[in-house]
């Protein structure tokens, strides 16, 4: 795990040092995969900005985004594999954002690597699941988040475990019917958080999950709110 956290890291800087000379027009996800087809298993190298513009957009062959992802209104996005994003991750009023949901499961190959690194901020607001999906934000173990997480406004669920994020995580607002078995209650847990965690005004509760957190900003703080003690 040390070790590939290194390599991820080391390709995020090569990104950054060379974005302002690289960057380039939007990338449409229309473009990389093209309807019906909206899977794309190979590996891609995106210079300049993701604009996510289908229903569904699937990548998930690895690869490298130089600038921002950003997920319009009404649209999904799958990253599997390896990624490494120079910029934020945005998505507004979209249906979900699932990082390296799949895992190591097949039909993917075992022993290859899941985990996605993003240099920026990810923010999540206002979405509500669809295509079966019943979170706006799913990630698996791995996932390197060097700025602020913050997940509000949903209609349905975030997860976030076994995450490392370089600032603050924030989950509000995000309120939807009572779980059952298909519809998830959020969750934060196993996550390596370096500044501050905070929960508020979620209906339902969030739930620790797995495992819990380390928080070093304000561990077992009253400022987390309904993750107190997370």
């Amino acid at each position: 795990m040390k070790h590939f956290s290194v390599i991820t890291l080391a390709a995020l800087g090569v990104l950054l040092v060379t974005a302002p000379s690289a960057l380039a027009a939007d990338t449409l996800c229309s473009t990389l995969v093209g309807p019906p087809t909206y899977a794309n298993t190979n590996f891609l190298t995106i210079n300049g900005n993701l604009v996510v513009d289908l229903p569904n957009c699937e990548l998930t062959g690895g690869g490298t985004v130089s600038g921002n992802v950003t997920v319009r209104a009404g649209n999904s996005l799958e990253l599997d594999h390896q990624w490494v994003i120079a910029g934020d991750l945005k998505a507004t009023n979209c249906a979900f954002v699932n990082l390296n949901d799949h895992g190591p499961y097949p039909p993917f190959p075992p022993g290859t690597t899941y985990t996605t690194t993003i240099g920026g901020n990810v923010d999540i607001d206002s979405c509500s699941g669809g295509l079966g999906i019943y979170w706006a934000f799913f990630n698996q173990p791995g996932t390197v988040i060097m700025g602020n997480f913050t997940c509000q406004n949903n209609t349905v669920a975030c997860y976030l475990q076994g995450a490392t994020i370089g600032g603050n995580v924030t989950i509000s607002n995000n309120n939807y019917p009572v779980p059952v078995p298909i519809h998830p209650y959020t969750s934060i847990s196993n996550n390596i958080i370096i500044n501050n965690l905070k929960c508020q005004n979620n209906s339902p509760t969030p739930l620790v999950g797995a495992g819990t957190n380390t928080v070093l900003g304000n561990p077992a703080a009253n400022s987390e709110g309904q993750c107190i003690g997370f």
